[in-house]
């Protein structure tokens, strides 16, 4: 027998297993590797998935179902790719098998689909973690198996026998390779996720004050689903929403500004107020993969007789309120903001 099967592991090991892969039960799978051979380990698919509230999310699903087209969900974590994958694989596995890709090297995955006609959908969750976009010939790898995202641009191009569907997520776009983009015969869709959609905060927020905050918590993409489940259970129990958000580490008074006017700047060197522009500008920037807020003013040079931008870091900034008022603090500068 070329092709066995034993708890719930199925090994494909040549061509001839063809005939008994091609009938392969629609099931949750993953591919995996025995001495360079392409293994299949029978597994448990999505139970209790939460609900898919959102609008955007709801669309996404139900393009991918209808195409059953490859697929790139895109963009930072928490915010739903990994949920719509798992509704629309327990959508697909009604018809196809469904298998799960991991640390496998590309010439496995060639070997299995050289394999099996019947169509599958094959599900790579961090896929630039998983497959690496190597640089240069002369890059290597800490394992011995290949991973090369280029490898399977011929795979994504139909090159191989195949009419699968394939899907990904993935968290860092510059660690994906050029050639995965712009291409819509290799990759369908790419849909990104920066923020939450602001649908779900009216969804499950009612308030109009916490709702607001919470939409500039949202503009500054430092929320993802998991937080924003977490400040609503936080808020049942009777909490305020600025002690909520001082908990999770942000600072309440930053959110503020997005609803606030600057109405005086301070030169603390030479004493002196100074002229500014009213638009300012608040952005979140990582450094050692912890987030903080920079802030963006516009303040004006006499003796260049010009206006600057100058810079606000968390990290070297106080800032503070007091009454209806919002301080921001430097070694050199003090900017009012009135709420």
């Amino acid at each position: 027998m070329i092709l066995y099967k034993n708890d719930k592991t199925i090994y494909p090991l040549d061509i001839e297993s063809k005939v008994i892969l091609n009938e392969l039960p629609n099931n949750f799978y993953f591919l995996k590797s025995n001495q360079g051979a392409p293994i299949l380990e029978e597994t448990e698919g999505p139970e209790s998935l939460p609900e898919l509230i959102g609008k955007n999310h709801k669309r996404i699903l139900r393009k991918i179902l209808d195409s059953e087209s490859t697929t790139l969900l895109l963009g930072k974590s928490g915010l739903g790719k990994s949920l719509i994958v798992k509704y629309a694989i327990n959508e697909f596995v009604k018809k196809y098998p469904v298998i799960f890709v991991e640390k496998i090297s590309t010439d496995v995955l060639k070997k299995f689909i050289n394999l099996i006609d019947k169509k599958c959908v094959f599900v790579f969750d961090e896929f630039e973690k998983n497959f690496i976009d190597v640089k240069s010939p002369e890059e290597h790898f800490e394992d011995e198996e290949k991973r090369r995202q280029t490898d399977l641009l011929s795979i994504l191009d139909g090159m191989y026998n195949h009419n699968h569907i394939f899907l990904l997520t993935a968290n860092e776009k510059k660690k994906i390779n050029k050639y995965f983009f712009n291409r819509p015969k290799r990759i369908r869709y790419i849909f990104k996720f920066d923020k939450v959609d602001n649908d779900i905060i009216d969804q499950l927020f009612k308030d109009e004050k916490e709702k607001k905050i919470i939409k500039n918590l949202n503009q500054l993409r430092f929320l993802n689903m998991d937080l924003l489940f977490y400040i609503k259970e936080e808020l049942k129990k009777g909490y305020d929403i600025s002690e909520v958000i001082q908990d999770i580490g942000i600072d309440y008074a930053i959110l503020l500004l997005y609803n606030s006017i600057l109405v005086d700047a301070y030169d603390k060197e030479y004493q002196e107020h100074l002229k500014f522009r009213k638009d300012f500008q608040v952005f979140i920037e990582e450094r050692d993969n912890i987030n903080y807020w920079v802030l963006n003013v516009s303040l004006y040079n006499s003796e260049e007789k010009e206006y600057y931008s100058q810079t606000f870091y968390e990290y070297h900034t106080e800032i503070y309120t007091i009454n209806d008022k919002i301080i921001i603090e430097n070694t050199e500068y003090r900017l009012t903001f009135k709420i």
